[in-house]
């Protein structure tokens, strides 16, 4: 079944393909990327919910976030968060050169304590960061949108 979606959806942009094999042989962990499969879901999700704010809890190394910012109208903004300030400079890099990387905002820090501090609400959220508190994480994104009552 993941060859023929694989076959049928818009192919994985060369820089992404440039990202996903230098995750896998750079990092410790390389397979807890996104990968195309997953990225080209987000992208369409995005395309199709057409949010202009999206939140993203743990960026690795922001495959991703930057499949989210490609199906992102202009204007839109990917905030992602990581906890793992060793894994910043490489992600960093990747992010700022890419051509979408104007529209992902990296954020190292606590996702569960810097996303209310942003006063800012989002119209999609992406929790894939420590598993051990997506529950927290995921009330901590609805209680920042609860006064807009939409869902997340």
């Amino acid at each position: 079944m993941e060859n023929y979606i694989l076959n049928h959806i818009d192919p994985e942009p060369e820089y992404l393909h440039r990202l996903w094999r230098a995750t896998n042989i750079e990092l410790l962990n390389g397979r807890m990327a996104s990968g195309p499969l997953q990225g080209r879901l987000l992208k369409m999700l995005v395309q199709m919910i057409r949010p202009e704010r999206i939140v993203e809890i743990g960026t690795f190394s922001g495959y991703s976030a930057l499949c989210m910012a490609e199906g992102l109208d202009d204007g839109g903004m990917v905030y992602t968060f990581e906890i793992d300030d060793e894994i910043e400079d490489f992600a960093r890099k990747w992010i700022d050169n890419s051509p979408y990387g104007h529209r992902v905002k990296l954020i190292i820090g606590d996702a569960i304590s810097c996303i209310p501090q942003l006063g800012l609400t989002f119209d999609m959220a992406f929790i894939d960061g420590d598993k051990r508190t997506y529950v927290e994480a995921y009330e901590t994104v609805l209680d920042v949108d609860r006064d807009r009552k939409s869902v997340v």
